[in-house]
């Protein structure tokens, strides 16, 4: 490719616009509760937002000036991960007390309910129509339930990502182990299978739930139910034989992501292939940091003492004409220079040019992107190293993306806390 690559968007800075604490009902004083934070969130129609939070509870808020709209307990233990149906009509809840629930948005009731759906904390879920959903939980096992029969599990796969290696012994019987923790389960968008991740295996699997497979059929227990024992492919960790494990699992464009307790992020481009994943390092792993993807353009996560990571993608189908940045992160949003409580849970909406990240302290900050100057984009696109996506781009990044923050002394004055 030769001539000059005309830039439709760019980003000059990034700046803080609002700020919000989530509504809780866990006394401030209280030194054993008073780290209850968000965990998981997901973005619905209509500029609403749905947080899972540590404390069993669920915010619903208005993203377009960040107030809260609802506040109910939702389960009686930690909420780890929250989906949206389809319809954006309801919300599933999966929490630590071994439940799933399904959950109407217009008025905060209870329309369904997984009751004992595994032996111990559900870590993760996903939703592949409005009745069929996947769990994933530290009792090892990943499940799949219809909600529309009265014995709801109808798929089982035990010891999904066990650690044969460091694992003891165990009863078949043990309701929780940590050693087959499944952190991540998310189903591929084009077909009846599911991605997951475990916390101390290193592997990524895939699994097909198809009763007629080539590779793997499921067998039919006495109970029912389906069983599947094999993955339909798995890709092992770059280095083979290191202990590590996944905390979160993203599906973007056909790419998957994978944010890896070895401290680095993982792109698989062509999942299940020999190709060497593209690594992102400068992420402090956390057992509950998240990622999100903006538009296939920016890469981000939570971050462990503050602030959230942004790195660039570089995606040539895009005109985001920035370079891929995987050494390290272009910039970290802090809402003061002394921030220090870890961002967990990050969404985006690239209509809005808005990302939302939830710190420990159960304070939202909303950021904005803002385009870049004219006469900057005539400065980038006359560039001689700019002129084609294929030469070396030697560019600095901070002469283009600034994250603006504001001062300790005035931040706490911009805090709004709802009643």
């Amino acid at each position: 490719m030769s001539g000059r690559v005309e830039i439709d968007f760019a980003v000059d800075r990034i700046r803080l616009k609002e700020v919000m604490k989530l509504t809780s009902n866990v006394n401030p004083n209280d030194e054993d509760q008073k780290a209850y934070g968000p965990l998981a969130c997901v973005k619905l129609s209509n500029g609403i937002m749905a947080v899972a939070n540590e404390d069993g509870y669920i915010n619903l808020l208005n993203t377009k000036n960040l107030k809260n709209l609802q506040h109910w307990l939702a389960h009686d233990n930690a909420v780890f991960d929250v989906k949206a149906s389809p319809d954006q009509k309801t919300i599933m809840t999966a929490s630590g007390d071994t439940t799933i629930k399904v959950w109407d948005v217009s008025n905060t009731k209870e329309v369904a309910a997984i009751e004992k759906a595994h032996h111990s904390s559900i870590k993760s879920i996903s939703i592949y129509d409005s009745n069929i959903v996947a769990s994933g939980s530290r009792d090892g096992s990943i499940k799949i339930h219809d909600l529309r029969l009265k014995e709801k599990t109808v798929i089982v796969i035990r010891d999904a990502h066990r650690n044969h290696v460091i694992a003891k012994p165990r009863r078949i019987s043990a309701k929780t182990d940590p050693v087959s923790c499944v952190t991540n389960v998310v189903f591929d968008p084009n077909s009846p299978r599911i991605y997951s991740t475990g916390a101390n295996d290193a592997t990524i699997k895939l699994w097909d739930i198809r009763r007629h497979t080539q590779t793997n059929r499921p067998r039919r227990g006495l109970d029912g139910q389906l069983y599947i024992n094999q993955p339909y492919l798995q890709v092992h960790h770059p280095s083979r034989g290191v202990h590590c494990g996944y905390s979160h699992l993203l599906l973007s464009s056909f790419k998957v992501y994978a944010a890896c307790s070895d401290n680095k992020i993982y792109c698989y481009d062509n999942f299940g292939s020999d190709a060497e994943p593209v690594k992102f390092t400068g992420y402090h792993h956390d057992t509950y940091l998240r990622l999100a993807v903006m538009d296939d353009r920016f890469l981000l996560s939570g971050s462990k003492g503050g602030g959230a990571m942004l790195w660039t993608l570089g995606n040539k189908r895009s005109s985001m004409y920035y370079p891929e940045t995987t050494k390290h992160p272009i910039g970290q949003l802090k809402p003061d220079e002394n921030d220090k409580f870890d961002t967990n849970v990050i969404e985006t909406d690239w209509d809005s040019l808005s990302i939302f990240t939830f710190r420990d302290d159960r304070l939202v900050c909303k950021w904005t992107m803002q385009h870049v100057l004219e006469s900057e984009r005539k400065r980038l696109i006359q560039n001689a190293p700019m002129a084609s996506i294929q030469d070396d781009i030697t560019i600095e990044m901070s002469d283009i993306i600034d994250v603006n923050v504001l001062r300790p002394n005035n931040r706490l004055s911009n805090v709004q806390v709802s009643a």
